[in-house]
């Protein structure tokens, strides 16, 4: 695994960019890009494994089951919130891991959405786990979007997690459909530096023909 000095803030390569769904969003080249469909997910984790914890050295084997172990998690999170898309970083910085994820979910709307309604709304109304942090429309190449940052504490293996969230509800020309983007970092020391990589990330959105 590579070594993470800090969060790369640079917008990513639209190389790395994965088509789903409808949209199209770059990811940075350290960033896993996950296989979400459950005829080939198994096979695809057991690949990246192999190709970024090679060996049989004990450090090696024990790497490679808690990045199966991340990455699955990750597919299932995905299947369950209705992803199309979802990517994780999963590194080390310094003696400790760094993780961050991202889901893209596009949802069907009823004609055009009130960015503004939709932000008041969703501040007013958090989650009994959430802590509503800034909620602004802003603009994106795609157009208008409403982001929020949040924290949130969810329960991870037995225990609660304090989790920076930063999502994006974007609106698909059309008042038909709704993209919604949601990154994530456990991190709380590098939340700041992730959050601009996020905000690039987002600025890479397109949509599909």
């Amino acid at each position: 695994m590579a070594t993470l000095t800090e969060p790369d803030q640079r917008p990513p390569s639209i190389s790395g960019a994965t088509p789903a769904g409808g949209i199209r969003l770059a990811t940075p080249s350290d960033w896993f890009d996950l296989d979400l469909d459950p005829r080939t997910s198994d096979a695809s984790i057991r690949r990246l494994v192999r190709d970024h914890a090679p060996g049989r050295h004990p450090d090696q084997v024990a790497l490679r089951r808690e990045l199966t172990e991340l990455l699955q998690r990750a597919v299932r999170e995905a299947r369950l919130q209705g992803a199309v898309l979802a990517s994780v970083l999963a590194t080390v910085m310094g003696d400790g891991p760094v993780s961050a994820d991202l889901l893209a979910a596009v949802t069907p709307v009823a004609g055009e959405v009130d960015l503004p309604a939709l932000g008041h709304r969703l501040a007013a109304e958090p989650g009994a786990t959430e802590e509503v942090r800034d909620v602004e429309v802003v603009e994106l190449a795609v157009g208008p979007a409403l982001r929020m940052r949040k924290g949130v504490r969810p329960t991870v293996v037995g225990r609660e997690v304090d989790t920076d969230v930063v999502q994006y509800f974007v609106p698909v020309p059309g008042g038909d459909r709704l993209v919604v983007l949601t990154f994530s970092t456990p991190i709380p020391a590098l939340a700041d530096a992730f959050a601009e990589l996020f905000d690039a990330m987002a600025e890479t959105l397109r949509f599909m023909p």
